[in-house]
């Protein structure tokens, strides 16, 4: 039984990416709206995890991923491109 994807082929084969052709403050923008939501991710989970162990860690497990993704987007696509799949 063949499924059928609602992403055309062209689009599935090919990342999509933001960042080609803008001016550098734009980019400089889109990376820290990045960060600053890895510092709001790191806010709502030490309020609920408020352990020393886990403030210790969940901030610059945040960052990291932040940078793995930034200087890696295939392994972003790699780890979740199932759920960018379903849209």
């Amino acid at each position: 039984m063949a499924t059928t994807s609602p992403i055309p082929a062209s689009s599935r084969s090919q990342p999509r990416s933001f960042v080609p052709g803008l001016p550098a403050w734009g980019v400089a923008l889109l990376y820290v709206a990045g960060a600053a939501s890895c510092l709001m991710a790191y806010f709502v989970v030490s309020s609920f995890y408020q352990g020393t162990v886990y403030k210790l860690i969940s901030l610059p497990l945040a960052l990291a991923g932040f940078l793995v993704f930034s200087v890696w987007p295939a392994s972003g696509r790699a780890l979740y491109g199932w759920f960018f799949r379903l849209f």
